[in-house]
């Protein structure tokens, strides 16, 4: 916009004296409004565009919206099945209330009915062992028994002179095989002796320290009793003087032995264990009494405290894995895509929904680098579309830059984004923008004409009328108008006279 811009160029000879020359054109400098403005081409598009996918697979149970369908944020779109998920929030829930309800107890501490139980839960676990240790005497003399048959009975008709001096009552090919038989002979007897003495000094009223000896004692004397057996039926796989009818016989008896030793062997090591059983029964009862006499350990208390908090960590966890279960809309729009269909299994981190903002569009325009500079993010902007014509306006504003730049037919551009102030339906995704952005805009500046400006020596000079005359005049320069004006900064007053266009040398 040119301001106060008048021409004088008053040409006749009234004015002036016959024979001088005729007075330049000029313009007087005044001040007004300058504008800077940007004008580029760019396209509507949505503020925002998402593609939605479920984080893990599942079949589809529900779809609750279809392409077109207009959501809000935090509509639902779509849901996977979530019966076992339910099923497991159900389950956490039931242990976060039992770990609570522990909890609690042991704050509380031992009830004086909790203590009686105990004691006599203890009572009875002593008792329990009393009775062990009560059939300690017949086990060891039912397996005395069996060893004893085995030895003198069932073996006895493979020896001769069998407590004194021991033989074979046949022959075998091997000398050793008979002098094993014969020696474990002998000691099977010493053995069977003094255990019989060992269990006459015996009985249930002992001390359970005799008893625990007795027992350990007769594991190792069925032990020796089972290594003669073995000896025996080597002997007989290596006889020689024997007919094959006694020989199966001999070896009936020694098998018969033979398992009735390893029956008892198996019954005083149960015995053992169950004593065993019973004084680890006795431990814990004690320990459980014990414990709730002197009270909840804080430490108790804190891992119990830590147990709840596990808890709920996983009902937590259970719940977002609920929520992630229904796809929702994170914006108000369109749904522009629908690929959820009841039945079928949505694959993990696949697009199935896309949606499209449905308030406010963005126009988005490349500007040259040349421009770049002049714009700022929050500059105003005048958008027309192809669709409605120049007398459509809409107004804008710059509301980002990116910083790195996007090469358009070889030269550098830098996509800029505008949003447009007001909601409008007549504005749709795709079309054609025309948009002038108002870089800049002053008031009450000093303002000429850019045409009457040179350059002499890389500096700025307009000439002014004064005296008749036109002088050389150095200025500084700032704003460039969109009308062709400029700003002078310094150099010139506002109502000087200057040539209204630069004079031919």
């Amino acid at each position: 916009m040119i301001a106060g811009i008048i021409v004088l160029g008053i040409v006749g000879f009234w004015l002036f004296p016959k024979g001088n020359p005729t007075p330049p054109a000029t313009i007087t400098v005044t001040r007004g409004t300058l504008s800077e403005e940007v004008v580029v081409t760019g396209l509507t598009k949505p503020a925002e565009k998402l593609d939605l996918s479920f984080e893990k697979g599942g079949i589809v149970r529900q779809v609750y919206a279809s392409v077109g369908t207009k959501v809000r944020a935090g509509d639902p779109i779509a849901a996977l099945d979530q019966s076992e998920l339910s099923a497991q929030l159900l389950q956490a829930e039931a242990s976060k209330e039992a770990a609570e309800a522990k909890l609690v107890e042991l704050k509380r501490g031992a009830r004086p009915e909790d203590i009686q139980v105990s004691r006599t839960g203890l009572r009875k676990a002593e008792q329990d062992l009393d009775n062990q240790y009560m059939g300690v005497v017949d086990v060891l003399s039912t397996a005395y028994s069996e060893a004893d048959d085995a030895v003198r009975k069932q073996t006895d008709p493979l020896f001769t002179n069998d407590e004194t001096n021991p033989q074979l009552s046949f022959g075998v090919s091997n000398s050793q095989t008979s002098i094993n038989a014969a020696a474990s002979r002998i000691s099977a007897s010493a053995e069977l002796n003094n255990w019989k003495e060992e269990l006459d000094l015996l009985s249930s009223a002992s001390p359970q320290s005799a008893l625990d000896k007795a027992l350990q004692g007769g594991t190792t004397r069925l032990g020796k009793i089972r290594t003669f057996l073995d000896f025996s039926m080597q002997a007989l796989q290596d006889a020689t003087t024997i007919d094959s009818s006694t020989l199966v016989t001999y070896k009936s008896y020694v098998t018969t032995g033979r398992t009735n030793v390893n029956t008892s062997i198996t019954n005083v090591t149960d015995k053992k264990e169950e004593i065993a059983e019973a004084k680890i029964d006795i431990e814990q009862a004690q320990n459980e009494l014990t414990l709730k006499l002197a009270g909840s350990d804080p430490q108790v208390i804190a891992a119990q405290v830590a147990a709840v908090k596990e808890e709920q960590a996983n009902i937590a966890n259970l719940k977002a894995q609920l929520a992630k279960a229904i796809l929702r809309s994170p914006i108000q729009g369109v749904v522009t895509k629908q690929d959820a269909k009841i039945g079928q299994v949505a694959p993990a981190n696949t697009t199935l929904v896309s949606i499209i903002s449905g308030d406010r569009l963005e126009v988005e325009a490349n500007i040259p680098e040349i421009d770049i500079a002049k714009v700022k993010v929050g500059d105003a902007a005048e958008v027309t579309l192809d669709a409605y014509g120049e007398n459509v306006l809409f107004e804008a504003s710059v509301i980002s830059i990116e910083p790195a730049e996007t090469v358009v037919e070889g030269i550098a551009t830098y996509k800029t984004k505008f949003q447009l102030r007001n909601e409008d339906e007549r504005v749709r995704p795709g079309m054609t923008a025309n948009i002038e952005i108002l870089t800049a805009k002053r008031e009450g500046i000093l303002v000429i004409p850019q045409r009457t400006i040179a350059t002499r020596n890389g500096k700025k000079v307009v000439w002014i009328y004064e005296n008749n005359k036109l002088t050389e005049k150095e200025i500084v320069t700032g704003l460039r108008g969109s009308d062709g004006n400029i700003e002078v900064t310094s150099g010139l007053n506002e109502g000087d006279q200057i040539a209204a266009s630069v004079p031919k040398e």
